[in-house]
């Protein structure tokens, strides 16, 4: 993250721009851990998904963050789905 004088005012759009694409992210998971922002793209993207679309979406993140948990028999059975769409 680049260091900043707090002295006067903050050029916030200045800010962000001279940050390089890791330090973007880190301040994004700073801002959603440290004071609960939402996703804001997940926000857009799903206000144009239907109901079913936003469903299975959840579900797909919900076994992404609780991968741990899955045995290596679902695991393989996953990514054999995923292999079979996505990287013919």
């Amino acid at each position: 993250m680049p260091y900043i004088t707090l002295e006067g005012d903050i050029d916030v759009y200045d800010f962000f721009h001279s940050c390089s694409d890791s330090e973007k992210r880190e301040l994004y998971d700073l801002c959603c851990d440290e004071y609960d922002v939402s996703n804001v793209l997940e926000t857009i993207i799903e206000s144009r998904m239907s109901h079913d679309d936003k469903t299975f979406t959840s579900y797909l993140n919900k076994m992404a963050g609780e991968r741990w948990k899955m045995s290596k028999e679902d695991e393989e059975a996953v990514m054999a789905i995923a292999k079979k769409y996505f990287f013919v």
